[in-house]
């Protein structure tokens, strides 16, 4: 059975399928709990390029005819089947040189798409990156739906005895909740914006985790806003947009805070505009 080859001078170790390493059974599902991104027992050639991403590109190359003649596709194929099968360390990392090379020919080529192995792989995956934005979006979803149906209950609730129907009724009389309302809708509308791109990305095959950080922030930014906008320019209850016909659907202030948390860069430039403007008048004016 082949031996891994050890981190020493002579390369990175690389590790196939069949190779009995520490990537797999106890130290592997611990290694996992550590970095939910481990490649599952195919470290191919250190951290670079695994060799599950390899095949994946070579999959998505030859079903879309990118490389007609087999120059690069070929040879990359037939370096993977050396790298898999070498009886020693040293073959093993020839062959694992000679795929790296093939694999950035292959991947220049994919390039245009943004398309390559690791990003073929984490769209197979992208219910996990995507589950944490969807548990949001409902929790957020259950409070947007809650802030709006509580006012439209609260007098049942007063002729009610129940301790935690009292407690609902009192906190729908502070009206607290219509301040609050605004910012569940926006954060709504960002984990909708969130999950349909990462969907899209996916289904194109160029979806990288990498590339997408700071959900939070997005998240933040788009609940943030829609309670800026609703609260601080009193559109809780707009009852339709200005200059609106009766034809037209009416927009309420959930909704004017569902499309503040869609369209963040929207709104975002918006406000940067606005602060520019009010600015150059400022400074204007002092010149005078």
């Amino acid at each position: 059975m082949a031996q891994a080859l050890p981190r020493t001078a002579q390369g990175p170790r690389l590790v196939t399928r069949n190779q009995p390493t520490e990537t797999r059974g106890f130290a592997a599902r611990r290694r996992k709990r550590r970095d939910p991104k481990a490649n599952d027992g195919f470290s191919g050639l250190g951290d670079a390029v695994t060799v599950r991403e390899v095949n994946a590109l070579i999959h998505y190359a030859s079903e879309r005819g990118l490389d007609p003649g087999g120059k690069v596709l070929v040879p990359l194929y037939e370096s993977v089947c050396r790298f898999e099968t070498a009886d020693n360390p040293q073959a093993r990392l020839d062959a694992g040189k000679e795929m790296l090379r093939h694999y950035s020919a292959l991947a220049g080529i994919t390039f245009k798409d943004n398309v390559n192995g690791r990003t073929l792989h984490e769209a197979r995956r992208v219910g996990r990156y995507m589950s944490k934005i969807v548990v949001l979006g409902l929790v957020s979803l259950f409070l947007g739906v809650f802030t709006e149906i509580l006012p439209l209950v609260a007098e049942s609730l007063a002729a009610s005895a129940d301790p935690f129907a009292q407690a609902l009724f009192a906190l729908n009389a502070t009206n607290t909740l219509i301040y609050l309302n605004p910012f569940f809708w926006g954060a709504v509308g960002s984990c909708v914006f969130l999950m349909k791109r990462m969907s899209d990305l996916a289904a194109a095959g160029s979806f990288d985790s990498r590339r997408l950080q700071g959900h939070g922030a997005r998240i933040f930014l788009g609940a943030a806003f829609a309670g800026i906008v609703v609260n601080g320019f009193g559109l809780h209850g707009v009852p339709q947009v200005a200059g609106a016909t009766s034809e037209m659907i009416n927009l309420t202030g959930a909704g004017v805070a569902f499309l503040c948390g869609l369209g963040v860069k929207v709104i975002y430039g918006a406000f940067e505009r606005f602060v520019e403007a009010a600015h150059q008048r400022i400074v204007g004016a002092g010149a005078r």
